[in-house]
């Protein structure tokens, strides 16, 4: 007799636990239900409110999904049947008759799994599968492999399916052992191959440093930049670690290269902006902030004079002691000379220029729906007429102009790769962005950076950005005739801003919601969120938003960082204008997702009435050059 499906099993209700049951683990009938809660499209805290659990049981148990899929097997998902005296595999998420085992493997799996999580559990599934048939070790008696069984290790494999990239890993696991090393390799190996300048740079960087200490990872000079920054944030990331010199290994040696796309996209752009120039300006309603002269700050003005190398790794072992003494000062965020940092976000262009940890002015400049809409920037040549009057009326200078990405068309990723040379991460992580990032590569620019790592492991972290969204905020500030230093992606500046060294930061506005994972100052995981404004309900809706997006950012980087998983006592951090207008929102979204709740640390010297929360960002541009 056919095994009852789950729809058949759970519909009436979830199983319930003994009252004296108070273990930790779910059993079989438990995991079941959480499977057809997946099915159905139930959120992971709705799974364990129904069963009655922690939430966290159910979470380790949907990354145990990803990473074994053969789980399924065990909790029965997939039975073999007889039919007409041919073997067939039969769904119990749907009753659904197949006759491979790869096609039910992924049928099944995506009753629960969705997208990018999707991928990587149906390439952990075909690799256990090939494991069972081919024994790979490391033992005396595989030493002796023949000519032609080498040469068969450097082929692609042969099991690949016909989906091509999608059926691969996109993740070499932190176990990894020979046998995975070298189906990666296989993977790199069976892609398309592209015809090879031969001007184009080597990317290995130790090659590259042998062959001229000139590219040895110097960064070029970030005034005018005209896109987002991610090997400098960086830099600036690492001097809040205070780490020692012995701590730089010569293996964590970062690499730096640029993948971009789209160039006539952004010439456009500008030449559209050029004719929005010819519209009638209309002077902005500024909503007026404060102003006042700093002093007593140029007396520290010589101890920065000297001009600090680019290097990476120097600056890691060259700032510990440095970075120990402004901590004792300032809590460990540092000083600032003279910034101007703009801002685009709900409607509002927000501007704040500082002078050391001194606010020296700020606005905020209403944008109407014909100027900002839908997380967009819609007339860049207006708001930057705007941006120019506001910062003639404002105090400063304004040499030092810095800027986030405007919008929510933003992704970040960490992805690991075998460290060898026949990788070219400009040809693979454009691919794996591709598959794994929620934004269209092919209208986006990608910038990388290499991290320290394991070894054989290579670890990029993979930061994404549409195009009209960076091209836009530099069409703003080019306008205004204001050379702009850096142009960042908004995590950067929120995890400087918030203050604490590992925490779930959460960044929340009328109109969508940014979630980062910090782990020692390095933001590990980002998700940003877009609704529109206007949309939410009430505060519970809210924090019912929120909490999803919490949630699902944790379970991302706990399944792509097995190695500095969450654990419990990693706090969450809410800032954000909207915290201005919900009372005890941090606290319940907290509570929610089973975080202490921490307050972001202001490092700035403002006056009392100065809108931390809703300038969150603008505050972590202004900590930018530390």
């Amino acid at each position: 007799m056919p095994r009852k499906t789950l729809d058949e099993l759970f519909r009436s209700g979830p199983p319930r636990r003994d009252s004296g049951d108070s273990r930790d683990e779910l059993n079989e009938v438990e995991k079941q239900f959480v499977l057809w809660g997946l099915k159905e499209e139930w959120k992971l805290s709705r799974i364990a409110e129904a069963l009655g659990v922690d939430g966290s049981a159910v979470r380790q148990f949907r990354i145990d999904l990803v990473s074994n899929p053969g789980v399924l097997l065990d909790l029965d998902v997939v039975e073999p049947i007889e039919d007409q005296g041919v073997t067939m595999f039969r769904c119990v998420g749907c009753t659904v008759h197949l006759n491979s085992p790869d096609q039910i493997d992924r049928h099944a799996l995506a009753h629960f799994l969705k997208d990018s999580d999707l991928d990587s559990a149906i390439a952990a599934r075909q690799r256990s599968n090939r494991q069972r048939l081919q024994s790979w070790s490391d033992q005396p008696e595989a030493d002796g492999l023949g000519e032609s069984q080498a040469k068969t290790d450097q082929s692609p494999d042969s099991s690949q399916t016909e989906n091509g990239e999608n059926d691969v890993p996109s993740v070499v696991p932190p176990d990894a052992d020979r046998s995975e090393l070298l189906q990666a390799l296989r993977r790199i190996a069976a892609l398309p191959e592209e015809p090879e300048s031969p001007d184009e740079p080597s990317v290995n960087a130790d090659a590259d440093a042998e062959k001229s200490p000139k590219q040895e990872s110097q960064p070029p000079h970030i005034e005018g930049v005209d896109t987002f920054d991610v090997h400098n944030a960086f830099e600036r990331m690492a001097e809040r670690r205070g780490l020692s010199e012995d701590t730089a290994e010569s293996s964590a040696k970062p690499h730096f290269e640029v993948y971009s796309q789209g160039e006539a996209a952004e010439s456009h752009h500008d030449a559209s902006s050029s004719n929005v120039d010819s519209t009638e300006n209309t002077e902005p309603d500024f909503i007026e902030g404060h102003s006042e002269h700093a002093s007593g700050v140029e007396a520290s003005e010589d101890g920065r004079r000297s001009k600090r190398k680019r290097g990476f790794l120097s600056r890691w072992a060259r700032s510990a002691n440095a970075e120990r003494q402004r901590r004792d000062v300032v809590g460990g965020m540092g000083s600032v000379k003279e910034a101007t940092s703009v801002t685009i976000e709900s409607g509002v262009m927000k501007i704040l220029s500082t002078r050391m940890l001194d606010v020296v002015d700020y606005r905020a400049v209403p944008l109407s729906p014909q100027l900002y809409a839908g997380g967009v920037v819609v007339d860049a040549g207006t708001i930057s007429r705007h941006l120019a009057a506001a910062l003639a009326d404002m105090e400063g200078a304004h040499r030092a102009v810095y800027a986030a990405v405007p919008g929510y068309q933003s992704a970040m990723r960490r992805f690991d790769l075998p460290d060898v040379r026949e990788i070219d991460p400009k040809e693979v992580i454009p691919r794996e962005a591709r598959r794994a990032l929620g934004i269209p590569v092919e209208n986006a620019t990608l910038r990388w950076q290499r991290l320290p790592g394991r070894s054989r492991i290579a670890r990029w972290l993979v930061a994404a950005a549409s195009e009209s969204s960076y091209s836009a905020i530099s069409s703003v500030i080019r306008g205004t005739g204001h050379k702009m230093r850096a142009l960042e992606l908004r995590p950067f500046p929120l995890t400087r801003a918030i203050g604490h060294p590992t925490v779930i930061g959460v960044s929340v506005s009328s109109d969508g919601c940014d979630v980062v994972v910090v782990r020692q100052w390095e933001p590990h995981t980002y998700q940003s969120v877009y609704w529109e404004a206007g949309s939410v309900s009430d505060s519970s809706d809210l924090v019912r938003r929120l909490t999803e997006v919490v949630e699902n950012t944790i379970d991302l980087h706990n399944l792509h960082n097995p190695e500095v998983s969450l654990t419990p006592d990693v706090p969450m951090a809410l800032t954000g204008g909207e915290t201005e207008h919900h009372a005890d929102l941090g606290m319940f979204v907290a509570s929610n997702v089973g975080r202490e709740l921490v307050e972001g640390k202001n490092p700035l010297n403002a006056p009392g009435d100065f809108p931390y929360q809703s300038m969150i960002v603008n505050v972590g541009l202004a900590l930018w050059d530390v």
